[in-house]
């Protein structure tokens, strides 16, 4: 393709009328599968959905979302698989970006899975830097032996203090998962999490069991604190026997620079996807949020 004819390209934020142009492109992301179309609706009515359109037609697109206040995430680039490896992607990422920095955020991240090189290649040229590294295990959930001793944790300050303490925590340069978004850990997060009954308190720890963002119905996510990274079978047996009563058929968990991973494959969780590490960008601002 020309040069020329790439440069003909138009970025504009979507609206509702776009989703089966969206749909169109998601539906032939990495093998067929995409999370997109199930989260498209939110998307849209949330906004910063961008678009890049060549000749009226839909041929990427990418989602920049609030977090909290000045936290900003980048997620979901796509470009149309016929025109992959033109510069669509860049440029569509970099309009992201541009747009990103007008709002003089506190802080700019995204992520990506190792086997990713190509968004990669995009995420460092545009100037992000790795920030963590996550390890995603997955696994069944079994038939309990036992009954859950885990109870809802009651008060957001014990909660605070918990996350705030813990190995976790530092590992994982104070972020917190949930479905492939990174938060920063606040407070407000913690007590968002405590209103919501996600976070749990037994005698061999404290953990988040909150719903998979990608098939809430089915999955649960696990995020645990304060028990020993070398004997963790205990509390994931009571989260185990929480789930089954709730109806989760599957855990999945993102574990930050190998922290815990020991425990959780003598339990059972395993890589099965066709990749084992998550990479955490940041993009560096200044205080008030410029490069």
């Amino acid at each position: 393709m020309e040069e020329e004819e790439v440069m003909r390209i138009r970025f504009r934020e979507a609206t509702p009328l776009d989703k089966e142009g969206i749909l169109k492109i998601a539906s032939r992301t990495w093998e067929g599968w995409d999370y997109v179309p199930l989260i498209i609706d939110d998307w849209l009515r949330e906004g910063g959905l961008f678009l890049a359109e060549k000749e009226g037609k839909i041929v990427g697109l990418t989602k920049t979302t609030l977090l909290s206040p000045g936290e900003l995430w980048l997620e979901g680039l796509r470009v149309r698989e016929d025109l992959r490896g033109q510069g669509i992607g860049q440029r569509l990422a970099k309009f992201q970006l541009d747009e990103a920095l007008s709002r003089k955020p506190s802080s700019l991240r995204l992520s990506t899975a190792e086997v990713n090189q190509t968004s990669m290649r995009i995420i460092e040229r545009l100037g992000f830097h790795h920030l963590c590294t996550f390890t995603y295990l997955e696994a069944k959930v079994r038939e309990p032996r036992m009954a859950s001793l885990l109870r809802p944790l009651r008060s957001a300050e014990e909660g605070w203090r918990t996350v705030e303490g813990s190995e976790f925590l530092r590992f994982s340069q104070g972020l917190l998962p949930a479905g492939w978004i990174f938060y920063e850990a606040t407070r407000d997060l913690v007590a968002n999490l405590v209103r919501a009954g996600m976070m749990f308190r037994s005698q061999n720890g404290v953990a988040i069991l909150q719903p998979y963002r990608y098939d809430p119905q089915k999955a649960a996510e696990i995020t645990f604190f304060s028990t020993s990274r070398e004997d963790i079978s205990e509390l994931l047996n009571e989260l185990n026997s929480l789930a089954f009563d709730i109806g989760y058929k599957e855990f999945s968990c993102f574990l930050p620079q190998d922290y815990g991973v020991e425990g959780f494959t003598k339990w059972g969780f395993q890589q099965k996807l066709k990749f084992r590490y998550v990479f955490v960008y940041q993009y560096p601002l200044n205080f008030r949020g410029q490069p």
